[in-house]
């Protein structure tokens, strides 16, 4: 129903005023016009409706003033007046032929009383808001209850209410484990668990456990509210559930009630439950702040955009930008050519600075995320791990699938259920390579040619197969195989984050360069490091302050709702914390006033020694990265779920020291040793493909002419016997020996008759070797 004064009113009440005389209003007319939209915007040049479509008139029969500037007028329609059907109502003045006020309403019946049938009674009320529009119409009496509409002034009180809620405490969150989806013993089962919390602002509560069936996977848990009255008037908010595999949103109802909706969980199997809730009330957020001793100041609203991630279908799009203290390329080989004065987008892929072991975090969180080294794959391809290698981030957990033809095929088994992407290395132009999967092109050309282009490049896939054939050169086709560097899989809308900082420059200058470092990724969420080349530089605070703003006004500009979490230079052995301070105040009054998100890194590492985080005089030392991105998960990431996070980040990547804090899915496998001349070879034929590939060569053993097997790292020897083929089984005296080659262990192997050795190079006999790999193995 929509209700406006018309133009034509408003100039009789300055016309009136002007002259000092009183504004007479004494007509109802009702009307019914074909075809009028009651929600559609009202044409406040509207005019009566012509004699045919008007149905009856009224006179004002009682006046009340609410105060100076709001009075209001109404009529009674009595059982004895009718009948007609009305959708217009306007407010006439006659003594001026004007028409004052229009209100378009859904079609009304207005009934009149007959042998055996009472007719209905219906008041109709117009409240005029005008400055002085009391003393105008001369009108002093109070109105009568009966004449003010009650139900938009309680609606009114509630939505106040709520949305106090929801600015002390946050939009939605939970207390403890109220609403919290967990698995019950019963297969398929699920309960989402008694307790309070508040939804866009609603307080709402679940007095027992409700109880989830499932019959397919994955799916979200939304929980339903709404404020709703009973019989008896009292009125409460209301909840419901909803498990689907779409996305959901506030509506309104048939009945034109409010419903607001929250993502409670994702449930990507029988014991797997994603909790997608926030949990940090004011309270919580009050323990956040320690004003004391620091300025560092967590915005809620962070930690429950960046808790998205662990969903299947996030979408988000982070940056983290600043100055060299965002990629922080310090530490690394002479021989990588990191230049810690270059662009971001510049160096190496394999950094794992702070940002780059953040980035990899989150790309993993997500529930549809499988590291290649948990997937099952076979393939007739060489296939190996990638050593130390400045081209590959994710810790090196990649591998190398090495085509010599186009007839080399990779087939990986997916058991992901919803639109995944291959997550692989893209190359620059001289490396690239065109491949089919299932009979679709592709390539792994880079998208940005920054680097080499060495990167993350997601290839779309739709069946729980991959099947990647037919691999040539992206540049000349006629060169058949070439090489594919593969991660693994995740969800197609996956979070994406990029690093985009500039060493050596100010807040100025990022501030100068906005249209290249942000702006072209459309961020939903921005880590912004900034503040020691504006100490070094003697920026003044006050321009230091100018310069952030306009970077969050800039921000904002591309996205209204876009989070960005400040974080301020470390401590730094150049100048004293005192000089830092007086910047991270300046900080501290914007995250303030635009509800921002600060990490004062003075604060948060004054306990610590500096020589245990920092590499010179300021950048991070590799325990450094790992300090700040504890930091940063502490505050930032707290509703990222680590459980299920199948990545463990490290800056000691480049060296494979994490490498053992992998989870790995157990299973057994086996190959073929055949004894050719020259060098053995090896050939796979279980249903599953060897983690590395196996490694064999001829060498002698105390005078024994032998073969040496190295075991691919993680596996551990199950057994061998000799076949004729590769099946059947033979009677042969082949002999074993175990030896330690770091960083793998070695098994070698051997014939003898007696004492003496027989020869084995270019036998072409066959050894069926069998290995296992159980979870604790990598």
């Amino acid at each position: 129903m929509a209700q406006v004064i018309t133009i034509a009113g408003e100039r009789l009440f300055a016309l009136k005023a002007q002259n000092n005389e009183q504004l007479d209003i004494d007509t109802f007319i009702f009307a019914n016009v074909p075809g009028q939209d009651p929600n559609a915007t009202i044409d406040r040049n509207e005019s009566v409706p012509p004699v045919g479509q008007q149905v009856h008139q009224q006179i004002v029969q009682q006046v009340g003033r609410v105060n100076d500037n709001v009075v209001i007028y109404s009529t009674v329609l009595d059982s004895l007046t009718g009948p007609f059907d009305f959708n217009w109502v306007g407010l006439y003045s006659s003594v001026n032929q004007t028409l004052i006020a229009v209100s378009h309403i859904p079609s009304v019946s207005k009934t009149i009383t007959v042998p055996g049938a009472a007719g209905n009674t219906l008041n109709r009320n117009f409240g005029i808001e005008y400055s002085g529009i009391a003393d105008l119409t001369g009108i002093t009496v109070q109105p009568e209850t009966w004449q003010l509409d009650f139900t938009a002034r309680l609606s009114g009180m509630d939505e106040l209410t709520r949305q106090l809620a929801a600015d002390m405490n946050g939009k939605d969150w939970f207390i403890d484990d109220g609403f919290k989806v967990v698995p019950r013993s019963t297969t398929n089962t699920f309960k989402v668990t008694s307790g309070a919390g508040y939804v866009s602002g609603l307080r709402v509560e679940l007095i027992q456990d409700h109880i989830l069936t499932l019959q397919s996977y994955p799916q979200f848990v939304y929980v339903d509210t709404w404020f709703d009255g009973d019989a008896s008037s009292q009125w409460k908010p209301k909840t419901a559930f909803t498990v689907t595999n779409g996305e959901m949103d506030d509506y309104i109802d048939v009945n034109g009630k409010q419903h607001y909706v929250f993502k409670l969980a994702l449930i990507t199997a029988a014991n797997s439950v994603e909790d997608l809730r926030n949990v940090d009330g004011l309270a919580q957020k009050i323990e956040k702040i320690d004003k004391k001793n620091g300025h560092t100041l967590i915005n809620d609203n962070v930690n429950r955009i960046l808790g998205v991630t662990n969903s299947v279908e996030s979408k988000l799009k982070v940056i983290v930008t600043g100055d060299s203290l965002s990629f922080n390329g310090f530490g690394y080989p002479a021989e990588w050519g990191v230049n810690g004065g270059g662009y971001a987008t510049e160096q190496p892929f394999g950094l794992m600075g702070w940002a780059y072991l953040m980035r990899d975090f989150l790309l993993s969180s997500s529930g549809a995320f499988r590291s290649i080294k948990n997937i099952n794959w076979q393939t007739d391809a060489s296939a190996n791990t990638v050593g130390v290698s400045k081209n590959h981030g994710m810790n090196m957990n990649v591998i190398r699938f090495s085509f010599l033809d186009d007839l080399k095929k990779l087939v990986l088994d997916i058991d992901y259920s919803g639109t995944s992407s291959l997550i692989v290395s893209s190359a620059p132009l001289n490396e690239a390579v065109k491949f089919t999967i299932d009979d679709v092109e592709f390539d792994n050309l880079t998208e940005t040619g920054d680097y080499k282009g060495y990167g993350y490049k997601k290839i779309p896939i739709t069946s729980s197969f991959i099947k990647i054939s037919n691999v040539r050169k992206y540049t000349d086709e006629s060169i058949k195989g070439g090489v594919i560097d593969v991660y693994g899989t995740t969800g197609i809308n996956s979070v994406k984050c990029d690093i985009t900082g500039k060493g050596v420059w100010t807040s100025g200058q990022i501030l100068s360069e906005f249209d290249r470092l942000v702006e072209p990724y459309a961020p939903d969420v921005i880590f912004y490091i900034i503040g020691a080349n504006d100490i070094d530089q003697g920026v003044p605070v006050n321009e230091f302050y100018e310069n952030i703003n306009s970077f969050i006004n800039r921000a904002r500009a591309i996205k209204p709702d876009c989070a960005v979490i400040l974080i301020s230079t470390p401590p730094t052995s150049s100048w004293a914390n005192d000089k830092s301070i007086s910047y991270i105040e300046k900080m501290s009054e914007i995250a303030s006033k635009n509800n921002l998100t600060l990490i004062d890194l003075v604060h948060e590492l004054k306990d610590i020694n500096p020589s245990s985080y920092r590499y010179d005089n300021i950048h991070f030392s590799k325990k450094g990265d790992d300090i700040f991105f504890n930091i940063i998960k502490k505050y930032i990431l707290s509703n990222v779920n680590v459980e299920t996070n199948k990545f463990i980040p490290s800056r000691e990547s480049f060296t494979g020291a994490t490498i053992n804090g992998l989870r790995r899915n157990s299973f057994s496998c086996s190959f073929l040793l055949k004894t050719t001349g020259v060098t053995p070879s090896i050939s796979y034929v279980s249903d599953y493909g060897v983690v590395e590939v196996a490694e064999a060569e001829y060498f002698l053993f105390n005078n024994i002419e032998s073969v040496r097997v190295r075991i691919p790292f993680g596996m551990s020897f199950n057994g061998f016997n000799e076949v004729v083929n590769s099946s059947s089984p033979k009677q042969g005296i082949w002999d074993l020996y175990f030896e330690t080659i770091l960083p793998n262990q070695a098994i070698v192997f051997y014939k003898k008759d007696g004492g003496v050795g027989i020869p084995i190079i270019g036998s072409n006999e066959y050894l069926h070797i069998s290995l296992t790999r159980s979870t604790a193995q990598l």
